[in-house]
């Protein structure tokens, strides 16, 4: 295998400088512009706070006590993901914990957006790229395999090419989302990266996982680094509401009176997700559950029909029918271990009824006997022609 150090500044081909520009510009548009602006455009920013956890990563300096006592540490409020990250040296690799909606995503993805500004600024440096670990799960593949398909079928990089970047450790992985692999694959496929990390020690890698899943594992990932996500505190959701003004008055209030509501927004996700549902919304209009379920399916009920009508575009299908179709997207996601939605990675089996199925193939067919039956009757039409 090739073993050429990361980030080495060497010349590069048309080609080559090609490939490196889409493929950040491609990670820029899905991952960046597609989902870390739209989660950050609807809410108010609010600061993390972070902790150090390096009883989560391989240490063989643990048994001595006073290391052992310093293995959570919380972090400063103006520490960054990015300036973390660079200060753990050559070939970085870094754990992201937290509980969900804790915004392991968003902080993975503000990562990526300082890295690609870095790398547009020098192509010959390492391409940090997005990928989710839950499509490891479907073949289940050695993960320099899986790299070079991930690069294929998501990114459209050449799988010659890709498999070069691998071998060379011209990449630096961005994983989200191992909680989302089978529970009964998980263990494989933590494994699996570590048998790459060994491998290739001198790619850089991130990893994001729930911190609950990742307690369940059998083995730790053999990275350098680890930071937890903390719980929002009263504080933090405090500063949150008063820079909304008027509007979350009624969402004060409730937070006062009621436990329940108060430990469901205690992360930022959470926090944003309610947060909508109540905006302008006056203590009548307010439903007053019997129980914590009920509250939450009216938070969800208001919520939606808020995302329905907050554009101003009229509708063309009934909210029902546009519920049933987000809830059977969701559900053949979750079958299909996948946690984004691409429209490319649809598969005929996703249409419950057999008329959708049988023109979802047709219109398949035909689209790519559109695109490949004029250039295939070119090339047998010079052929017969040269013949």
């Amino acid at each position: 295998m090739d073993q050429t150090p990361t980030g080495v500044a060497s010349p590069l081909s048309r080609a080559e400088y090609k490939w490196r520009r889409v493929l950040l510009d491609r990670v820029n548009q899905y991952w960046i512009d597609g989902v870390l602006a739209q989660l950050l455009h609807t809410q108010t920013p609010i600061e993390l706070c972070l902790e150090e956890r390096a009883d989560y990563v391989p240490n063989p300096l643990r048994e001595i006590e006073e290391v052992s006592s310093a293995s959570r540490k919380v972090l400063s409020a103006d520490a960054s993901v990015t300036d973390i990250f660079e200060d753990i040296g050559a070939g970085r690799t870094l754990l992201i914990l937290g509980d969900p909606g804790a915004g392991k995503t968003v902080t993975l993805l503000k990562l990526a957006k300082s890295l690609l500004a870095r790398t547009e600024n020098d192509l010959s440096q390492s391409l940090p790229v997005v990928l989710n670990l839950s499509a490891w799960a479907k073949k289940r593949q050695p993960v320099a395999d899986w790299l070079g398909q991930e690069l294929y079928e998501l990114y459209e990089v050449p799988k010659p090419l890709g498999k070069r970047w691998v071998e060379r450790q011209q990449l630096i992985l961005l994983l989200d989302g191992l909680d989302k692999v089978e529970a009964r694959y998980r263990d494989e496929c933590v494994n699996a990266l570590n048998q790459f990390i060994a491998a290739h020690h001198s790619t850089e890698v991130v990893v994001c996982s729930r911190i609950r899943d990742y307690e369940n594992l059998c083995q730790p990932l053999q990275l350098h680094s680890a930071i937890c996500i903390r719980p929002l505190t009263l504080q933090q959701i405090d500063r949150f509401l008063e820079s909304d003004g008027k509007a979350l008055a009624t969402l004060k209030r409730d937070i006062k009176q009621n436990a329940d509501l108060q430990e469901l927004i205690s992360s930022p996700a959470m926090l944003s997700f309610v947060s909508l549902a109540y905006q302008d919304c006056s203590v009548d209009m307010i439903l007053q559950p019997a129980t914590a379920e009920e509250q939450r399916q009216w938070l969800l009920d208001t919520y939606i029909d808020r995302m329905l009508t907050r554009r101003g575009v009229t509708q063309q299908y009934a909210s029902e029918q546009i519920r049933r179709w987000l809830i059977q997207i969701a559900q053949r996601l979750e079958q299909s271990s996948q946690t984004v939605f691409l429209i490319e990675r649809m598969q005929p089996n996703w249409f419950q009824r057999k008329r959708p199925r049988i023109r979802y193939r047709l219109e398949s067919g035909l689209l790519i006997g559109l695109i490949f039956g004029p250039i295939f009757g070119l090339l047998y039409g010079l052929r017969d022609g040269l013949l």
